[in-house]
């Protein structure tokens, strides 16, 4: 059992805490696209992103060690007993083929027990820290006041936590991470091998957008590449979310000029 959160006095035991709980988690999600979930089943590998692609930039260019960025490649994923609205908003393009992707925690261990006979691999949750307030880390909607804590005051820039630390702007995703670090730089097209059993084992869940037909077509080409039927579930705001997009900008631009026109 990992030490309480609350009672974290140095980077040591923040990575410690960070890495345990992160292998404890009954199930890890990832949120995306069905074409890009039918690529990861048909190579039986995952991609690695390169942190110039995330979408949290600051994280990037200002928390942890540049060196070290420049050897990191991950995947993530969250975790959480309920759907993430969030998340299905801002990763699943396009809309119609929006799907959630979950590991158990049993297939997550092994793959990472896999990779690391070949390769510097970590399972981690990230902890938040307040860009206003930066004396203040979270985790899991927990607070922890490091004002008094010399060892952490500077926690955001070393070198150990990079990649397990941002905004706590991005709390909500409540984020744990598969992170591989590099011996070469440059070698960034990372594709890591996935357990042999991995189609058999992931749960996938069908985006909310989602119509009957599309449903139906999905899971028979998940069945198709080895998804058990039973581990097919459907989102249970199917049919009930209406998410903006640039073309309804059009209904406010249109409805001023009709209103400037029965002023006139």
């Amino acid at each position: 059992m990992s030490q309480d959160f609350m009672q974290l006095t140095s980077v040591d035991e923040v990575c410690a805490f960070l890495k345990e709980r992160g292998s404890r988690h009954q199930n890890y999600h990832h949120y995306t696209s069905l074409p890009t979930l039918k690529l990861i089943l048909n190579g039986n590998t995952w991609k690695l992103s390169d942190p110039i692609t995330m979408n949290d930039l600051q994280e990037r260019q200002e928390k942890g060690a540049e060196e070290v960025w420049r050897q990191t490649v991950f995947a993530s994923f969250c975790f959480g007993d309920s759907e993430n609205m969030a998340m299905w908003g801002l990763y699943c393009f396009p809309r119609q083929d929006a799907v959630r992707i979950s590991l158990p925690r049993k297939l997550m261990i092994q793959w990472l027990t896999e990779t690391e006979k070949s390769a510097d691999v970590l399972l981690s949750d990230v902890i938040y820290v307040n860009h206003q307030k930066a004396h203040q880390l979270r985790w899991n909607n927990r607070r922890l006041d490091i004002t008094k804590m010399p060892a952490l005051a500077n926690i955001s820039h070393e070198r150990a936590m990079t990649g397990l630390i941002k905004a706590d702007a991005w709390s909500y995703e409540n984020e744990v991470r598969f992170l591989m670090r590099l011996k070469d730089a440059d070698n960034k097209g990372v594709f890591a091998a996935l357990p042999a059993d991995f189609a058999a084992f992931v749960h996938v869940m069908l985006g909310p957008w989602m119509d009957q037909e599309a449903r139906h077509l999905a899971k028979a080409e998940l069945i198709a590449l080895g998804v058990c039927a039973e581990h097919i579930h459907e989102s249970i705001f199917t049919g009930k979310v209406h998410l903006d997009n640039k073309c309804e900008s059009c209904t406010y631009f249109l409805a001023d000029q009709m209103r400037k026109k029965v002023n006139e």
